[in-house]
């Protein structure tokens, strides 16, 4: 009886990891463009997260938004339902109200850093050079680690981290 209930307990929980968007959204395996909101946390309660461009979002969980910290939300439908990255957390929101200051980026992920952070590349194969004074943190940075380019292509930011840096494309 206890294995039976192991078992149970065991594929319950696979199904609650497989079906939880916050999850699917992660394991994507090319590149897709999104919109995206990069800003800073005014103030969080246990679910409400306000940000400095004046939008407050619904955590689905208890957050760890501290005040000041950087965040990242990746906007993911119509209604303004998206994935917050802060301070190396990830957790689902959604949009209550304020207007939002968004962006266009593709969403990746890095597979491998080449000579201690100097070249990054992502799963589709490209190629990203690092300047001199950004390869400090990028030498640090362990993939694989999912990463939004600015639709300029002149930025790379580490989801993860919320940390951004310059990159210049050396290989499609």
């Amino acid at each position: 009886m206890r294995y039976r209930l192991s078992i149970l307990r065991c594929c319950t929980l696979f199904l609650l990891i497989t079906t939880s968007p916050v999850l699917l959204h992660t394991q994507q395996q090319k590149a897709v463009k999104v919109s995206y909101v990069h800003s800073s946390v005014l103030s969080s309660s246990s679910d409400v997260i306000k940000l400095l461009d004046g939008s407050r979002w619904l955590s689905s969980s208890a957050t760890f938004a501290l005040p000041a910290s950087d965040i990242i939300i990746v906007i993911l439908d119509e209604e303004g339902n998206g994935i917050a990255y802060s301070s190396g957390f990830e957790f689902a929101v959604s949009h209550l109200s304020g207007t939002p200051i968004t962006a266009n980026g593709t969403l990746s992920t890095v597979e491998r850093a080449l000579g201690r952070g100097a070249v990054l590349e992502l799963r589709d194969g490209s190629l990203w050079e690092v300047p001199d004074y950004d390869q400090y943190d990028t030498s640090y940075w362990l993939p694989p680690y999912r990463v939004i380019i600015t639709s300029n292509e002149l930025y790379m930011i580490n989801l993860k981290k919320a940390k951004k840096i310059w990159v210049t494309r050396i290989k499609r």
